[in-house]
């Protein structure tokens, strides 16, 4: 595992029946070529509770489905069971590009709760992301905190007397609590536990880089919480090769600067996003909301809003936000973590009280990819 330099600094202070590519020559009920929807070339600007963002996590607010006559019986492929949906589209007619997001009962599973995503499959943008995210989960690597599919968990369906062609990915259910939602209900976390969770998701990210993928969209709402304080990265389908230019992914707030302007996408891009989400844990408020209080600053102002936050973690922190991704480091992770998660226990101790200063002995350390 590696880890970004700003690790240093606070250590011392998803078999398929449709390939895995998208068909460009589906069509229309209206029997017109497929088209890309004009929506898909926008990046998603993440509002807490985007239409076409799934929850993945067990136990959120059920939302309700509207008669179906394309879903005979509420059963997908003769086999899911559909218990609820999952995402606003999920309460609609299906659309062409909007993707629906289902908690399902696996019938060959002994009845598993699992999670459905169903999209038209037509000619998309979006479609063209929904086959990124199955090669990721199908292909990628493999993390004990990312969702696992089986090797028969993408597949095309037709439902009986209806015009179009779904694709569908099913995945585990992750049991827990989104943690956008989780920062809503109970604020702020700590800077012990945000330095557990740097630990998890440093851990990873470098997994995922290490197979040749950037997740891209890296945010508090694409991360769940397990009930033993664990979290899990969800939500792959802004997912890119390394080195493919950023394209109609990321979430305003948390993209770094290249992935906006549409430049290559490298590790240091998640970095980045990871930087961010680290600051709206330990401050509660949404990068964006922050951006606008500090307008007519050239600096990215939070610190204020975290006193409580050790200088050198502060520091750390920035460092994965820097412009350049060339000044976003990265570093071995040897004797790093067991450092990080001792300094965590420690500071799980320490009063409310205590001075929010650490050492900051820096060592060179090679630059990002």
């Amino acid at each position: 595992m590696m880890l970004p330099s700003a690790v240093a600094l606070v250590a011392t202070a998803y078999s398929t029946t449709a390939p895995l590519a998208p068909t460009v020559d589906e069509t229309h009920p209206d029997g017109s070529p497929g088209m890309t929807d004009a929506s898909d070339g926008l990046a998603d600007v993440d509002d807490g509770v985007s239409g076409d963002r799934p929850v993945t996590a067990v136990g959120a607010a059920p939302l309700a489905l509207p008669d179906r006559p394309w879903m005979l019986d509420g059963l997908v492929d003769d086999r899911y069971v559909v218990v609820r949906g999952l995402n606003e589209a999920a309460a609609q007619a299906p659309r062409s590009g909007v993707m629906q997001v289902f908690e399902v009962l696996d019938r060959e599973e002994d009845d598993r709760l699992k999670v459905l995503k169903l999209l038209p499959r037509q000619a998309s943008v979006r479609l063209q992301r929904f086959y990124r995210e199955a090669q990721v989960l199908m292909r990628g690597p493999q993390h004990p905190q990312m969702p696992t599919v089986a090797v028969d968990g993408f597949f095309s369906w037709r439902p009986i007397d209806h015009l179009w062609t779904f694709q569908g990915l099913v995945m585990e259910a992750i049991a827990g609590e989104p943690v956008d939602r989780y920062l809503r209900r109970r604020g702020p976390v700590s800077t012990a536990e945000a330095l557990r969770w740097l630990v998890q998701l440093s851990d990873i990210l470098h997994t995922l880089h290490q197979s040749g993928w950037v997740h891209g969209d890296l945010k508090p709402a694409n991360l769940i919480r397990r009930p033993d304080g664990t979290l899990v990265l969800i939500d792959f389908d802004a997912a890119l090769p390394m080195g493919d230019r950023a394209w109609s992914c990321g979430s305003a707030g948390y993209m770094a600067p290249e992935q906006r302007r549409g430049d290559r996408v490298a590790p240091a891009s998640d970095w980045f996003s990871l930087g961010r989400t680290l600051v709206h844990l330990l401050t509660g408020q949404h990068p964006l909301d922050l951006l606008a209080a500090t307008a007519e600053s050239e600096d990215f102002s939070w610190r204020t809003q975290a006193p409580a936050v050790p200088m050198a973690m502060a520091a750390a922190i920035d460092l994965l936000m820097a412009p350049n991704p060339f000044d976003r480091r990265m570093a071995p992770s040897i004797a790093a973590t067991p450092c990080l998660l001792n300094l965590a226990h420690r500071l799980s101790q320490l009063p409310t009280s205590a001075p929010s200063a650490l050492p900051t002995t820096t060592h060179q350390l090679p630059k990002a990819a």
